[in-house]
């Protein structure tokens, strides 16, 4: 039990390091949150987007006949 739970805390270790190793210290966090903050807003203008064709599709053919109420 005691080697398991050894393996366990050092694979976190070695984990947390690799994500550590991921970021450099020269990271921008003001740029980086920035660029996260503009991503979020173009992924709800895209949702919204998707909102809106899909709700004119559907319009689209219940005025064409094709499906009735």
């Amino acid at each position: 039990m005691r080697e398991a739970t050894r393996r366990a805390d050092t694979r976190v270790e070695r984990d947390e390091d690799d994500q550590a190793s991921l970021m450099s210290d020269e990271t921008d966090e003001e740029a980086l949150e920035a660029e996260l903050q503009e991503d979020e807003a173009l992924d709800e203008e895209d949702a919204e987007r998707a909102e809106k064709y899909e709700e004119d599709l559907w319009a689209q053919v219940f005025d064409s006949g094709s499906v009735r109420r």
